[in-house]
């Protein structure tokens, strides 16, 4: 279980394969565990790294969750790693640490893949955020990610699927993961996708609820020769409701900007 002390927290990541690197950034309240089915597609041709950010999975949370700093997390595991560059996959919560991490070291980053992810807060975010809290107040953790798992994967993928997701969201902390929710869906990260020069491919789920596919579309037409893909029958959690289409097009496009 290899293990990094960084900035404060100690870091739990994984590395596996051959080739380029490419860095696999979890949604909110999950871990790198959620990329199971992506490292076993890419491993053959690329070295997939995974990290648990500060707070989620086996990282530890001696200090508050911060996007940014996670995004220091990383540098301090692909330094640790003797990594000099890397293509960047970052889904919901994993795409903003994938904006700040391309704003902190932009020479380091090969491409980078958004999915069901937007730099622009929902309309609802602030209900959103309150439900959540409100929800968290009164159940417990295991409770919540129950409720989570079934919200928001499609009700056909495997209920041992939707049981590994809501494992690992039952897992966390109450506080950093209200912490973490607060700044992935409340914060505006506009501001650092001029930093983008890379290529991008937007992927979003066609049942989306969290990040629609018109909040996609504008993401996506606000970078410089960014293109979009639908990851049909699925929902928020893209790369865990349609596997199989979600690392068709990951694939194809890594392999198309090297």
């Amino acid at each position: 279980m290899p293990m990094l002390a960084a900035n404060g927290e100690t870091i739990h990541y994984e590395s596996t394969g051959s080739g380029p690197v490419v860095v696999l950034l979890h949604g909110l309240g999950t871990s790198g565990k959620m990329w199971t089915r992506q490292i076993k597609a890419l491993k053959d041709r690329y070295s997939v790294v995974t990290l648990d950010c500060r707070g989620h999975g086996q990282s530890s949370a001696n200090g508050e969750m911060n996007l940014a700093t996670s995004a220091k997390d990383l540098r301090a595991v692909l330094d640790h790693l003797g990594c000099k560059d890397c293509h960047l996959i970052g889904l919901g919560m994993g795409g903003a640490v994938a904006l700040h991490f391309n704003a902190q070291s932009p020479a380091m980053v090969r491409s980078i893949v958004f999915a069901d992810f937007a730099a622009k807060p929902a309309q609802n975010s602030n209900d959103t955020v309150i439900a959540r809290r409100e929800a968290i107040a009164y159940i417990s953790m295991p409770e919540f990610a129950t409720q989570y798992a079934a919200e928001h994967l499609m009700f056909t993928t495997p209920l041992d699927v939707q049981d590994e997701v809501a494992a690992m969201i039952a897992g966390m902390n109450s506080k950093i993961y209200l912490q973490a929710m607060q700044q992935t869906l409340l914060e505006d990260f506009s501001p650092l996708v001029d930093a983008v020069k890379a290529p991008v491919l937007v992927l979003v789920g066609a049942n989306d609820m969290v990040v629609t596919k018109p909040m996609a579309e504008a993401f996506a037409r606000s970078i410089s020769g960014a293109t979009l893909e639908v990851i049909l029958s699925a929902s928020h959690l893209s790369n865990i409701d349609n596997p199989d289409a979600f690392n068709e097009a990951s694939r194809k496009f890594l392999d198309r900007v090297g």
